[in-house]
């Protein structure tokens, strides 16, 4: 007698009904996981035929002949009816009369870009207005009217629109993102308006649009005597305040300073705009000196000078 485990020489892999994957495509053909266990089976005697009385065993993976045939680097195809087709087709003219009309053409009027109205150069600007030629096209241009968001005025300036990132002989779609260029210079701006069509019909922003960019500074530092030194420090690290903000801690080596005359040594520097200076924050290494009697600031055609008082 031979005692049937219902393994050996049985044992087949066998997908399990439950064990497909999803299929990458809905038609077209696709892959799918799947998976497979190896099963057997056994006649424990029922009276039927060897089919009518067969019961499943679970087997042992190496009582199965061959690899493993499921598993994720294991594919199978699916879905692979073919895709539904779709072509164009043409019918006939509809009976709608075509709008002769003409476009109608409206006054331009600029909205209000923000309540406060100040930009920073190298950021974004959303722009709307209503008006203009319907289906028309519309233009923006800048005029500089005063220097610096603290403004100096300037006696004349023009009207200008090439380089400046501008919406320039746009669709007239009543709104329009305008990239500010980070080169653009600190001050403060006109907005205009101006129909493509119609260039007699345009708005102007009613008040001013600053835009607040990097500018330049000298800063001159004076003994306390005439002639005197200016102490150890090789270098400061300095901070410009004013009534638009500060500008970020910006390094200064004095060997690059030159000399004014007196003892005095000045340096140039690049920061952001902050208006009308109100204070220095000027930060030392350790252990350095600096003998100064007071700092003296330029910028914009503007000069300030810092008392002892503010310096470390």
């Amino acid at each position: 007698f031979t005692c049937d485990d219902g393994c050996t020489g049985k044992a087949k892999w066998v997908e399990l009904p439950s064990g497909r994957g999803a299929c990458s495509a809905a038609c077209g053909g696709g892959t799918q996981t799947r998976t497979f266990q190896c099963l057997g089976y056994y006649d424990p005697g029922c009276g039927g035929t060897p089919t009518q009385c067969a019961q499943p065993v679970t087997c042992y993976d190496f009582q199965c002949s061959g690899p493993y045939p499921g598993g994720p680097s294991t594919l199978y195809e699916c879905n692979t009816q073919p895709c539904t087709s779709y072509t164009w087709s043409v019918t006939a003219w509809g009976q709608q009369a075509c709008n002769t009309e003409p476009c109608v053409e409206t006054q331009l009027h600029l909205s209000a870009v923000q309540a406060v109205q100040m930009v920073s150069a190298g950021g974004a600007l959303n722009l709307t207005w209503s008006g203009g030629l319907q289906y028309g096209r519309v233009s923006a241009s800048l005029q500089l009217v005063a220097v610096g968001v603290a403004g100096q005025l300037l006696a004349n300036s023009t009207w200008q629109d090439a380089g400046l990132g501008l919406p320039v002989d746009v669709e007239n779609t009543l709104s329009s993102r305008w990239a500010v260029p980070a080169s653009l210079a600190s001050g403060q701006y006109l907005l205009k308006l101006t129909s493509s069509a119609t260039p007699a019909n345009q708005d102007v922003l009613a008040t001013p649009l600053v835009v607040q960019g990097t500018v330049g500074y000298e800063l001159t530092l004076l003994p306390v005597g005439l002639g005197a030194g200016l102490g150890t420090a090789a270098s400061l690290q300095l901070v410009v305040y004013g009534t638009h903000g500060q500008t970020a801690a910006i390094n200064l080596s004095l060997g690059a300073a030159w000399s004014v005359g007196g003892g005095a040594r000045s340096l140039a520097l690049q920061g952001l705009d902050v208006g009308l200076v109100q204070r220095l924050g000027i930060t030392l290494p350790a252990s350095a000196s600096l003998n100064a009697a007071a700092a003296v600031l330029h910028s914009l055609g503007r000069t300030y000078e810092v008392r002892p008082a503010y310096l470390p």
